[in-house]
């Protein structure tokens, strides 16, 4: 997908959900939600968001050039922070800022350890 086309689909995909809810949620999900680190709440939503644009996305790169696939197949680059800036920032700012307040959400506590990583290349 385009930058425009997953801004779209997360944009449907976040109504359908306000749409649906009982007003229940699940515990885990509430844990996420009420993470103190805004940064973490972001990086999982890009990940996420990043893998399902475009599915052959190593979904563990944290920074542009750096990807674990790249050590067996080569592919997998993309830039997490930058999609962030393009896709998420936006679509948070227009709905009540619910992933927290950040313009530049990857922050130096998306690093080593976050998704069970442990090289110091991937410090962002």
């Amino acid at each position: 997908m385009t930058v425009e086309e997953t801004r779209a689909w997360l944009n449907e995909q976040w109504r359908r959900a306000l749409a649906d809810s009982s007003g229940e949620t699940d515990p885990e999900i509430d844990r996420f939600i009420n993470c103190d680190v805004a940064s973490l709440r972001f990086a999982v939503v890009t990940q996420l968001l990043g893998k399902i644009a475009d599915p052959l996305r190593d979904l563990l790169c944290l920074q542009k050039g750096v990807a674990r696939s790249d050590e067996h197949s080569g592919g997998g680059r993309w830039d997490p922070r930058s999609f962030c800036v393009a896709v998420v920032v936006p679509w948070n700012q227009e709905n009540e800022r619910v992933l927290g307040g950040s313009r530049d959400p990857y922050q130096p506590v998306v690093k080593v350890g976050i998704f069970g990583i442990d090289t110091p290349a991937l410090l962002l």
